[in-house]
Order: structure tokens, then sequence, then C-alpha cells
């Protein structure tokens, strides 16, 4: 039986990506993790037009607002306090209380403001506190100033997290903006990015591939489970590559598992701290990917220092312009202070 990987798509945004682009394109058979989908959300709006099979968890102001509360408008601290409530809630209800043999997770949020960039990262902090592998797959935006704010915060708040979890966390960080110019081209291309990530994934994870069992991709995906190699908590960048991979400027190699076929070479052509590879062994699946083989998951180090310093860069510049202009002027990221649970708004 093939491995689960369940993915926690946080917000309007990562609703709309699961039903149009995972959904969609969904692969199944030997050879893949089966794929099983939660959607979070403060509001409907996004959800009662998929095609999603689990109900919604809708996020209730009972807590706090008493009653009904709509999406956040853009704003990440709008509904704090009741997504903080009642996220605990979400993941006893849907049994994530502890480690599953074979069950992985992958939470999915938009970084740029809105419900989905504060309940993404409080969900990622409920699954490490409960030592349950997951990876987060981000979608930034650094159009302006309070999209790129906010894509900072939220990137903050997860490393924030995985330091007070004591977690290494996997992240794989995509953005609109630097992918096209033309904002829904980026999407669309994003998009597609998307769609070979889950794609790659759900072959690294089936737990269906000769000489790579679930230890070893726990591994990568959690590399605090190393004993003989020192990795500090905090955020690592992950990606899926073909054939030989061009690291991140300024990042370092540090962990890695591929996939290929006996005729192909494993070769990366970099040095890492622990490389393994396999070997994929359903006939179906070769015959789909073997152009791309070798394929590779590699986790890198020294990624998000320069991503947060491109983006802070344009923010500094467009708040020095609203200061000139707003009577008190605009507070951005450099200034942002953590609230007690370690989140930034």
């Amino acid at each position: 039986m093939s491995n689960k990987i369940v993915i926690h798509a946080c917000g309007g945004a990562a609703i709309s990506v699961s039903s149009k682009v995972i959904m969609a394109n969904l692969p199944v058979g030997f050879g893949y993790a089966e794929v099983d989908i939660h959607a979070v959300d403060t509001t409907d709006a996004d959800y009662k037009d998929s095609n999603l099979l689990n109900p919604l968890w809708l996020i209730s102001g009972d807590s706090h607002s008493k009653g009904v509360i709509n999406g956040s408008g853009g704003e990440r601290g709008e509904n704090l306090n009741d997504i903080k409530a009642g996220i605990p809630n979400y993941l006893d209800d849907k049994g994530f209380k502890h480690l599953k043999d074979g069950e992985f997770h992958i939470v999915m949020s938009a970084l740029g403001g809105g419900s989905g960039s504060v309940i993404g990262p409080i969900i990622y902090k409920g699954l490490a506190e409960r030592n349950i592998p997951t990876i987060y797959i981000g979608i930034g935006d650094s159009r302006d100033f309070l999209h790129g704010n906010h894509t900072i915060n939220t990137i903050k708040t997860l490393e924030s997290f995985a330091k007070k979890a004591a977690k290494a966390c996997s992240f794989i960080y995509l953005n609109n903006t630097t992918a096209d110019k033309v904002m829904n081209v980026g999407e669309e291309k994003v998009n597609m990015e998307i769609k070979n990530i889950l794609t790659g994934l759900t072959i690294f994870l089936s737990g269906e591939n000769q000489s790579l069992d679930n230890k070893d991709m726990i591994n990568l995906m959690c590399m605090d489970e190393y004993t003989s190699i020192d990795i500090q908590p905090g955020i690592y960048g992950l990606s899926l590559v073909s054939k030989v991979p061009t690291p991140p400027t300024g990042s370092i190699p540090l962990v890695a598992r591929t996939l290929t076929i006996p005729n192909i070479s494993p070769d990366l052509n970099i040095q890492t701290f622990h490389h393994k590879y396999g070997y994929v062994k359903s006939p179906e699946i070769i015959e789909i990917v073997e152009k791309q083989l070798p394929l590779h998951l590699i986790s890198y180090g020294n990624v998000f220092g320069a991503i947060t310093r491109e983006i802070n860069e344009m923010v500094s510049k467009q708040k020095e312009v609203i200061s000139s202009i707003v009577y008190d002027g605009v507070t951005g990221s450099d200034s942002a202070t953590a609230d007690d649970d370690g989140m930034f708004i």
C-alpha cells in the first residue's frame, strides 16, 4: 500500500490552486503516494466553487469575535486571535495528533497577506510540535509594499515557529511577481511549478521506490532528525530539480535524495552532507519521467536571507515614499516585532 500525502490548503489562494491545479492533475496508481487535501479558511468564498472532496474547515469567530468571520482582506492581523484558537481544534478533529508511518504533510499558503498567510504557519507550528514530517509550500508576492511586507513577515514567522519547535523546516518558495511581470502570467507559471513539484513529491514520498525508505525521506524533510549532522533549527530551501542542479546564489547544499533508473547515473555534481539515491520501480512512471531522470530533491541553507533582503530593499524604498505622505508613517518589516507566540504581523 502506498504512502499518503496530506495537503493543508490554507486560505483562498491555496484552495484555488488545490482545486484547479492539483485535483485536475492528480497522479494515481502504483508508484505514487495517495493525496488527501484539506481546505482551511475563514470564509467559504473560494471553497464553494472548488472540486475538493473533503469538507471545508471553516474557522469560526465564536471564541473572539462572537460570530461568523469574513476573510482577512489582505491584512494578516485581521482574524489572528480566531485563527490561533481554531487551528488546534482542526488538527485534533482531523486526527493529526502524532507521527504516523507512511504519512507526510504539506502546508500550502500564499505569503503576501490574508488568512492563508496566518493559518499556514500556525498549522505548521502545530504539526512541528507533534513531530509530524512537513514541507511548507509558500507563494510569495512582492508586487508592492503591502504584499512584500507581508511576505517577509510570514517567512519570519515560519522561521520563528521552526526555531521554537527546534525543527528544520523544509520550505519550497515560489513568487508570482518574480515568475513574470504580468501578474496573471506569473500566477500561471507558479501554478505549473506547483503541479510539477507535487507530481515529483508523490513519486519521492510513495514508499514504493527501491533503496529509499520513509526514514530516508523524513531525514530530508526534517533534517533535525540527523544526530551526526548539526543542523540548526530554522527554515531551509527545498528544491525539486531534474538533471544537474544549479544551486541558488550564496546557498549551501545540505542533504539530497535522488531517483533514477539503473542505466542513468544519480550523480549530483555538487557536494552535500548526505546524498542517498534510489530507483523508480513503476514501469508507468518510468515511461512518463524517464527524460527528466535523475530527479533530485535537495535541501539548501542560506536561502531565505537573500530572498528577504531583496524584497526588503523594495519595501524600504516604498516605505520612504509612503512615510512622506502618511502623517504617522508606515511601519515596515524592519521594525516588526513578534507576539508571545512568535507571530510577526
